[in-house]
Formats: C-alpha cells, sequence, structure tokens
C-alpha cells in the first residue's frame, strides 16, 4: 500500500494545500531527519488518517531543511503535529503521541460526522482547548520566574484552581510535573542543586540538565539520577531531551 504521507518541499506547496477547494483539514507533520520519536509517530499518524472518514490529509514537512515554515508555526522542537482546516491553524499535538491521543485530540476539535445538525460541533471541547492553551501559557509565564516566592506560590494555586478536565491537558500536566521539580527542597550547601534549581527557574532547562550531567556521584546516586529523570521528563524541548537521556544511559552502562 503505498504511502498515506505527502512531503513538503517548499512553502508554495503548503500554501496550495491551505488555499485548496473546500478548505480541507489536514495535519502537518514537523520532522527531522534524525528524530526517532518522529520516525515512531509517523505510522501511528498514517494509521489514523487512512481511517478518518472526513478526507484527513497528512502532510510532512522537514524542520531542518524549510526552518523559516517551523519558525513561522513556532516549532522549536519535533515531532510535532499541527492541525489545519484550510489555512486556519486550530491545535496542535508535541512529542510522541499513542493512536489514543491522536485521536481523542482529533475528536475534541474536528466536528463529528454523526454530530452534522448540531449549530457549532464539539464548540465546548474546543473551548476548552483554548482555555487550557491560555494557562497553560499564564503558568508558563509563572514558572519563568520561579526564583520569586510569591509567584512560584501563585502558579501552585492556579494549577490547583483547574478542572480535571483541563489538567489532562499534555502541556499543563507538564507544567503540574514542572512546579513539583522547583517545590523540591534544595539542600543547604549542595552547590550543584541551587545552580541547577536556579537555572530552571530561568528557563535555562539545559543548563540544568548540563550541570546535573556533570556532578561526579551522578553514576552511583540513584536519587541524583532520579532527580534529572524527572528533569528530562518536563523538558519542553523533547528532541533533546531524548538526546539527554542517551547521555545519560551511556554514562550508567
Amino acid at each position: 500500500m503505498p504511502s498515506p504521507t505527502i512531503v513538503i518541499t517548499d512553502a508554495e506547496q503548503l500554501r496550495q494545500w491551505q488555499q485548496g477547494a473546500g478548505q480541507p483539514w489536514f495535519l502537518l507533520l514537523f520532522t527531522t531527519a534524525g528524530c526517532a520519536p518522529c520516525r515512531a509517530l509517523l505510522p501511528v499518524l498514517e494509521q489514523t488518517v487512512q481511517s478518518s472518514d472526513q478526507g484527513l490529509v497528512l502532510l510532512q514537512v522537514d524542520a531542518g531543511q524549510l526552518s523559516p515554515l517551523a519558525q513561522q508555526y513556532q516549532v522549536r522542537s519535533v515531532p510535532q503535529v499541527l492541525l489545519f482546516q484550510g489555512p486556519r491553524l486550530w491545535g496542535r499535538l508535541q512529542g510522541l503521541q499513542t493512536r489514543r491521543q491522536v485521536d481523542a485530540f482529533l475528536q475534541a476539535v474536528m466536528p463529528q460526522p454523526d454530530a452534522h445538525s448540531l449549530p457549532v460541533p464539539a464548540s465546548a471541547d474546543i473551548a476548552g482547548l483554548r482555555r487550557a492553551a491560555a494557562q497553560a501559557a499564564l503558568i508558563q509565564s509563572l514558572l519563568q520566574q520561579a526564583h520569586r516566592p510569591a509567584l512560584l506560590a501563585e502558579a501552585r494555586q492556579r494549577l490547583q484552581q483547574l478542572p480535571d478536565e483541563l489538567l489532562r491537558d499534555p502541556e499543563l500536566a507538564r507544567l503540574q510535573s514542572l512546579l513539583h521539580w522547583l517545590e523540591r527542597p534544595v539542600p543547604a550547601g549542595c552547590e550543584w542543586r541551587v545552580a541547577a534549581h536556579r537555572q530552571v527557574a530561568d528557563g535555562h532547562f539545559n543548563a540544568a540538565v548540563e550541570t546535573l550531567l556533570q556532578v561526579p556521584q551522578l553514576v552511583q546516586r540513584s536519587d541524583l539520577q532520579a532527580l534529572l529523570v524527572e528533569l528530562l521528563n518536563v523538558l519542553p524541548d523533547r528532541q533533546a531531551a531524548n538526546g539527554y537521556r542517551r547521555r545519560l544511559f551511556a554514562l550508567l552502562a
């Protein structure tokens, strides 16, 4: 069976899809050549579009070769999937996803065939997605100033006040885990922990990971390894996180 994936080689080709007749729905997958999670996600998305009864199409872009497109859509890590209807961007998924996660995302955003009689299909779900995105942006801005206790407390309060259905949003779940990491006690006199905590609080995640990787006791201390793994799980750049995991496994081998 031929691949359902259409490879986009220039911006004009994407523009033609966005301006196509009938305002088609399509997934735009940003990848890079050496990205293992991208290769794992591609067949998941192909199965999704092949089973879709709404004419869903899968387009693939190499973010390295078409970096202006990646910058235009603020794609800073791969894999990343953007959902369009014609020129309109409806939402995005970041990182490796299961088929269930992809289906749940599409069902929340796209109007379903059996709901065509409703005036605004899935409007509550769409409003929920927008609210989740707005809350995530606000909480992210608070956590980026986590060296200020009052702002850290405000981020915690806002997360605690969110309903469970919003906390299932992947970005809000990541921010909740990041808050837990920042609230871990920092032992007095432990210079590398103080440095890593400050770097994360300032939003310098990669620098914090490098700090922890350079600790001489890393191989012997399982608690330090767990601290590092928890930090990798909340890195916004999933491609970088996977690279750091390989370095950690190499050190522990």
